[in-house]
């Protein structure tokens, strides 16, 4: 888990801690500086969940092109005849699982963010006994 945090979730820490940093000390407020860092974040991995997004339409058309036979073979069969129908059409249509996992990359590029965002906000001083805002 120390490799994952090392790999994954520190360059994150270090980034936001950064861009919080900095906020803070042009606008002095940390309520501002929080919102400017989220914003400034978002900015940065837009080209991400662009990406993700574009992945999640091809799946969602892949699926639309297969759903009526698919539906057709959930209604009519059962068991293994259904799971061995369904694996054809897949195959007929090139899906395969990782249609599926590309479309939740914009879950998966989130992940990271919310955990290095709270090692970094919750050890921060400056909350403490600050009102929002």
């Amino acid at each position: 888990m120390n490799f994952v945090h090392l790999v994954l979730i520190r360059p994150i820490e270090l980034l936001l801690g950064f861009l919080f940093s900095l906020w803070l000390r042009l606008c002095g407020d940390p309520g501002i500086s929080l919102l400017l860092m989220s914003v400034s974040v978002t900015l940065l991995t837009a080209p991400l969940y662009y990406l993700a997004e574009r992945w999640k339409a091809a799946d969602d058309e892949m699926k639309a092109r297969m759903a009526r036979e698919l539906k057709s073979a959930k209604r009519h069969y059962e068991g293994q005849k259904r799971f061995y129908l369904i694996r054809n059409v897949h195959r007929l249509h090139g899906y395969t699982t990782w249609y599926t996992v590309k479309a939740s990359f914009g879950l998966f590029v989130q992940i990271p963010f919310f955990f290095a965002a709270y090692e970094v906000l919750s050890h921060h001083p400056g909350f403490a006994g600050e009102g929002f805002l």
